[in-house]
């Protein structure tokens, strides 16, 4: 049985993606289930289909998602804000299975059925393949083992002082650490990260 996940903020476009997939796969004789768009699910679902604003914003679901996610991921954005050339879009956005919201059911099944495959062969994990890249830009946004140490004891309210204290680092590198952290995550404030942190604290388990 494949587990799917669709986290997009516009209903109208969810329930069209929930009945297309929903057929495409009942022809298929295969099981699927449609579980909740959170952070409980997420990191264990084999397809999740998230909203984006713009293509290169798919990578700032990688910290999280992890190392742990065994998963295919489709990006779903507006074809009118990523008005990218070929040779504009980074390698890694190229390989993306991005569905445009303008994109008809019959492409929307192209794009699934050609990444199903990948489930069932270990060593082609789009997610794998991206993160074994020298990539500049997915390792800008790979989160480290340090920075989810730091975030894992924010979360605990652990003031940064004592996170030092427990980590054996210095105050100014728990600092540093915590604002790479938040560089990744697109947050520019303390209550953005605690915002984000309270919503989102079970994937910490999984990095």
């Amino acid at each position: 049985m494949l587990s799917i996940v669709i986290r997009d903020s516009n209903k109208f476009y969810t329930d069209a993606l929930h009945i297309v997939l929903n057929q495409y796969f009942t022809d298929r004789n295969t099981q699927i289930i449609f579980t909740d768009p959170d952070c409980t699910f997420l990191s264990h679902a084999d397809l999740v289909f998230q909203e984006i604003e713009h293509e290169t914003h798919y990578l700032d679901a990688l910290p999280l998602l992890g190392r742990h996610f065994m998963g295919i991921i489709f990006p779903i954005c507006e074809y009118e804000a990523n008005k990218i050339t070929p040779n504009q879009r980074h390698t890694c956005i190229q390989e993306l299975p991005i569905i445009y919201r303008q994109d008809p059911p019959s492409t929307v099944i192209q794009k699934v059925s050609r990444q199903l495959s990948r489930l069932h062969e270990k060593d082609k994990y789009f997610y794998n393949k991206i993160m074994q890249k020298q990539c500049d830009i997915c390792d800008k946004h790979q989160m480290t083992k340090n920075e989810i140490e730091v975030l894992r004891l924010i979360n605990q309210e652990y003031g940064l002082t004592s996170i030092a204290n427990i980590l054996n680092r210095n105050v100014k590198t728990v600092h540093s650490q915590k604002k790479s952290a938040m560089n990744k995550l697109n947050i520019t404030s303390n209550i953005g990260l605690y915002a984000f942190l309270r919503k989102n604290w079970k994937l910490l388990e999984y990095c």
